[in-house]
């Protein structure tokens, strides 16, 4: 944090997870803490153990946590040491020889052991699995064997037959935080941690890799997605501003082949006026507009690129003869009204901007491209200034990762010539700067295909660490389109530099068909921002819960200044979601913070 100023804040949204682990084989229910109680405010299916209390608390930071959003702190305050149970109990069956698997970090000493009850139910004993001691702040996984005995008795009774059991962790020292807990039967452990996809930390994203279908009948180029037209097709999107953050505009780009043409399709919505540009071919075009441009480099070859505008209008250029080459390029676009409401009025003030596009490979100098034949292809969509107004950053966006000029073919993609191999369509991804993952699209493939598609969000720090995936397999037995969804949401305190990865690969050899790595900026939806004013002695702290979803009608805050008695409390509801609040502190150049 700079100057030592707090910054806090939490996302709310609630990640809705089932009441066992994804993998059906874990008896550990809500092994991740990710879902959280109404009635208790803590992690759905966990007790605090009454007998031995302490510091339990949910951490909600994606940051902190070792998969997901959440973990558990567990800390020792009193000299018994302090516990933490799993408050749904399981039947231990004939199978009575278990694994236990748990991520720690921190500081202390986790003794991990089952309470035993009987059919009746009543506590009968405990089985203990082993004491872990962590000292460091990586994650570091433990495991642990134990059988769980068939009798078992409490001093002065006759012994009972063990029915259940629930997992118990006694904690002393601290802090020690807990995460991605696994109970397993012998033979139903995984023989090793997933290690998730590998994600190189502080590196630029590595370029796309964007594998397209070679198409049995060609779209209509006349500026329309009709239904079916371009199913086959690959789409991709998540554009950022050139070398910057990820782009508040998004644009989606089909992609396709077949023996004679390379065939496109950018589809956008922009809030306000679609600035045309103009007709004609190798124009300067009217300022301000929109426009869309495609980069192409064959192999051995010079780059090549395409620029069209919505009136119609475009130019075409190559490295060598600039716009002395001309291909024979089929273009056209259309313009129409997108909805949308303001105060429950139809508005026309959305437009969406659909851009198809053709070009031969011989206007390319090349044949058809055999299958596996790679190509490196970019897309921007320039959005058009506001008038008076100089061009900035987040008016030029590209699909590739660029920093500087866009004619930079070494930073472009890699687009690969994939014939029949399943074709993959990612068209959303989700509000990820607001914490909300929704990766939506679609597979397409010839029958008898078998491919997976995968998405997984890792820190962007030394770490490194993975912190959500997930993969669906598809099995294309007849042929056709199947459509996937990734959702979670992405708990954050403050700036957290993450990165998306998204891919698609052949089941039967794992083959990589298509990467797309989308660095971004998780922000907290509710933030607390101090803003100290050193030369008159005052610090103002502003609240930000305009970007918190499901706000209630009214809510009322308290703001304190830790180290001081300032306590202030600030109502906020949805139609003045923001308040700025100043103290008197007489201050002067030291550190302070502020919370909420």
């Amino acid at each position: 944090m700079k100057h030592g100023h707090a910054l806090r804040g939490i996302l709310t949204m609630a990640t809705i997870l089932a009441a066992a682990s994804s993998a059906a084989r874990n008896l550990a229910w809500n092994p991740g803490f990710e879902k959280v109680s109404r009635e208790t405010g803590f992690a759905a299916y966990w007790g605090m153990n009454a007998a031995y209390p302490g510091k339990v608390t949910m951490v909600e930071d994606a940051a902190a946590a070792h998969r997901g959003s959440r973990c558990v702190e567990i800390r020792q305050t009193r000299k018994v040491f302090v516990g933490m149970h799993a408050a749904t109990r399981f039947v231990v069956g004939a199978n009575r020889e278990l694994q236990v698997s748990l991520w720690l970090r921190g500081n202390g000493t986790v003794n991990v052991t089952f309470y035993l009850y009987s059919q009746t139910p009543r506590y009968i004993g405990s089985a203990a699995v082993g004491a872990f001691t962590v000292n460091g702040d990586e994650w570091r996984r433990f495991t642990g064997v134990v059988a769980i005995p068939e009798t078992s008795h409490l001093a002065k009774k006759a012994p009972a037959q063990v029915h259940k059991a629930c997992l118990a962790l006694h904690v002393t020292g601290g802090p020690v935080f807990v995460d991605d807990i696994g109970i397993f039967r012998k033979g139903d452990a995984p023989a090793s941690p997933n290690p998730g996809v590998a994600v190189r930390a502080g590196r630029a994203p590595a370029p796309h890799i964007l594998t397209i279908p070679v198409l049995s009948t060609p779209p209509t180029i006349d500026g329309t997605l009709a239904p079916g037209e371009w199913d086959r097709a690959a789409a991709v999107t998540g554009f950022h501003e050139l070398g910057g953050d990820l782009a508040a505009r998004q644009t989606v780009v089909y992609m396709a082949y077949d023996a004679n043409n390379l065939y496109m399709a950018f589809d956008s919505t922009k809030d306000g006026r679609l600035n045309g540009g103009g007709v004609g071919r190798d124009k300067m075009f009217k300022r301000p507009h929109d426009a869309i441009e495609v980069w192409l480099k064959p192999p051995g070859s010079d780059w090549f690129q395409f620029y069209g505008v919505p009136e119609g209008g475009f130019l075409d250029l190559s490295q060598s003869r600039k716009l002395a080459w001309n291909a024979d390029w089929k273009y056209a676009g259309k313009v129409t009204d997108a909805g949308g409401l303001a105060g429950e009025i139809q508005t026309f003030s959305r437009r969406r901007w659909v851009a198809e596009i053709a070009v031969g490979f011989s206007d390319l100098g090349r044949g058809t491209p055999g299958p596996g034949e790679v190509w490196r292809v970019n897309f921007c969509r320039d959005w058009a200034e506001e008038k008076g107004h100089k061009k900035k950053s987040e008016d030029w966006t590209t699909w590739s990762y660029i920093a500087g000029s866009f004619a930079t073919p070494d930073m472009f993609s890699f687009l690969h010539f994939g014939g029949q191999t399943p074709a993959l369509q990612v068209t959303g991804l989700g509000d990820l700067s607001g914490g909300n993952l929704h990766v939506v699209g679609r597979l397409s493939a010839a029958a008898g295909a078998r491919a997976s598609v995968s998405a997984a969000l890792a820190l962007r720090d030394g770490s490194g660490r993975v912190v959500y995936e997930k993969s669906q397999p598809f099995d294309f037995r007849t042929g056709g389109t199947q459509a996937f969804v990734f959702t979670d949401t992405i708990r954050v305190r403050g700036r957290t530099d993450m990165r998306l990865t998204i891919r698609a690969a052949l089941l039967d050899s794992d083959r990589e068909l298509t990467r797309i790595e989308v660095p971004f900026t998780a922000l907290s939806s509710f933030v607390v921002k101090p803003i100290p004013i050193f030369a008159k002695g005052f610090m103002d702290v502003a609240v930000d819960a305009s970007r918190l979803p499901n706000l209630p009608a009214a809510i009322r805050l308290q703001i304190e200044v830790p180290g001081t008695s300032i306590k202030r409390r600030v109502a906020l509801d949805r139609k003045a979601p923001t308040a700025t609040e100043r103290f008197d502190l007489s201050l002067r150049a030291n550190t302070w913070s502020a919370r909420c």
